[in-house]
């Protein structure tokens, strides 16, 4: 059987600093891929933030880019999976319209929010229900730095949405959230796998705000026609909810079983493994979140792995070619 008679899916990464998109054969075999780049922007100190819609278009061309260079038939793919940076949050309102950039994880704004809600709501108990220490990455303390900070804003917002949540809400015009993004926010039970109603009150808003969680496994239908025309697919592909990018990785790396662990090094770096259940730490060294209904992933993260290593490379071994490799050896 020809390339023309198979079938096909997508493989869509929304990362930090750009959107890749894979085609993949229903065995795994990669047959084309795409990418398209967006800035992060820091108009002040501690401050993050990207342009929602800048990353809406990426991904647009990144999946069309991916197609192109597979030379796969639009009717052959079957559908698009999802993966996404954790912990982003924007505020939209009831038209889908940003009202507010999306703050991303390395945005650290609401350092003082973070410590008012340890303080107030005994932090110890929002991170044994929810697995993510009272943090200012995450997007409970995030929210509640729009409610002191921009109060106009906070009132209006119909939703506070991830990226991930911006990008199939265009697609779709209905906002659908996975659990695992959903378990990196500070504001979902690991344990009932529902929004956390204690945590929501502590920023004062109810689950009407926040989108529609679903398994990560979840596949979506109704893609708007001119953005499936705009990425090269047809209206009928399918869309797969997925998961948080980090959890995924572990996924990829094919360490899914007791005793596996995975140790990644990019700008920053983690240490993650697989639990049949959900694990906390008395001492808040871990996070924990969701992959599926099924899995959680306690992990660790650094912020500044690989930046070290690239800081020792300048300073030491300045203008030499292969020096990482000299390095490893």
């Amino acid at each position: 059987m020809g390339r023309m008679a198979e079938q096909y899916i997508i493989g869509v990464d929304i990362g930090t600093t750009s959107c890749k998109s894979t085609v993949v054969s229903l065995h795994g075999t990669p047959l084309g891929s795409g990418i398209a780049y967006y800035p992060v922007l820091s108009p002040f100190p501690t401050w993050a933030e990207q342009d929602p819609e800048a990353i809406f278009t990426a991904v647009l061309q990144a999946v069309r880019s991916s197609i192109v260079s597979s030379e796969v038939r639009p009717d052959r793919i079957l559908g698009i999976g999802l993966s996404g940076a954790l912990h982003s949050v924007l505020a939209v309102d009831a038209q889908g319209n940003p009202l507010t950039r999306a703050m991303i994880w390395a945005d650290t704004r609401s350092a003082a929010s973070s410590i008012q809600i340890k303080v107030k709501h005994d932090g110890h108990r929002i991170y044994e229900r929810t697995g993510c220490p009272v943090h200012p990455m995450y997007p409970l303390s995030k929210i509640d730095w729009l409610r002191s900070n921009l109060p106009e804003i906070y009132q209006k917002a119909h939703k506070f949405i991830s990226i991930k949540e911006y990008v199939i809400g265009k697609l779709l015009g209905r906002y659908i959230v996975d659990r695992s993004v959903a378990s990196a926010t500070g504001l979902f039970d690991i344990h009932k796998l529902d929004w956390d109603e204690e945590t929501l009150e502590i920023v004062a808003i109810t689950r009407d705000r926040l989108s529609e969680h679903v398994p990560a496994t979840t596949v979506l239908e109704g893609i708007e026609p001119g953005y499936a025309e705009a990425m090269g697919v047809r209206p009928d592909c399918l869309l797969i909810a997925g998961a948080g990018d980090g959890l995924l990785s572990n996924v990829g790396a094919g360490s899914v079983e007791p005793g596996q662990v995975t140790c990644m090094i990019g700008t920053s770096g983690a240490v993650r493994v697989i639990s049949s259940q959900p694990r906390v730490d008395e001492k808040e060294r871990t996070w924990c979140y969701l992959l599926t209904d099924e899995a959680w992933v306690v992990g660790g993260a650094i912020n500044n792995a690989g930046l070290v290593y690239q800081w020792f490379r300048d300073r030491f071994y300045p203008g030499e070619e292969d020096t990482y490799q000299v390095l490893d050896e």
